[in-house]
């Protein structure tokens, strides 16, 4: 047998052997919108005075069904409250741009991880990955800044290609 033939029956027998590679087991639970390993932090912005008010969800990581519509946040309170088409949510401040989830069923850190400078826009998730979005004071916010959180959020590890941007 020649080289040739010889060097491609090995290349043949080990593609063949590679197609019997197992294919890898399902997860176990729903698959995070972010890369628990990757690093995350909150941003040096945030002021529980300067973030007080509403604000619009633009886009979010999730399904449709628990489409989250607004945040507001009182600083007097220091609670942070998540309302929408899925269960209400509230959260406190426990550090600089992070805040504690006070009511169950689970237990979630909520990262403010990006603002603009004149805290119209901001980026917002759980370190976990299980929910995030991209908030703004009007509702609709400059495409500058809608694209800077968004690479904010790949910074930090999302998966940009599963959020899921509001109709305007």
């Amino acid at each position: 047998m020649s080289r040739r033939l010889r060097i491609g029956a090995v290349i043949g027998a080990s593609m063949a052997l590679a197609g019997c590679a197992a294919t890898p087991p399902e997860p176990a639970g729903p698959i995070p919108f972010r890369n628990p390993t990757s690093a995350i932090g909150s941003t040096s912005r945030f002021d529980p005075v300067r973030f007080a008010g509403d604000w619009e969800v633009i886009a979010q990581f999730g399904a449709p069904e628990e489409t989250i519509r607004r945040y507001a946040y009182d600083p007097a309170t220091g609670v942070m409250t998540e309302t929408g088409n899925g269960p209400r949510r509230m959260y406190r401040v426990a550090a600089s741009g992070v805040m504690d989830q006070i009511d169950p069923p689970e237990p979630a850190k909520l990262v403010v991880m990006w603002l603009d400078e004149g805290q119209r826009t901001a980026a917002i998730g759980t370190a976990s990955g299980s929910r995030g979005a991209v908030l703004d004071r009007s509702g609709f916010p400059r495409e500058d800044r809608l694209a800077a959180a968004t690479e904010i959020l790949d910074f930090y590890g999302w998966d940009t290609r599963r959020l899921n941007r509001r109709p305007q």
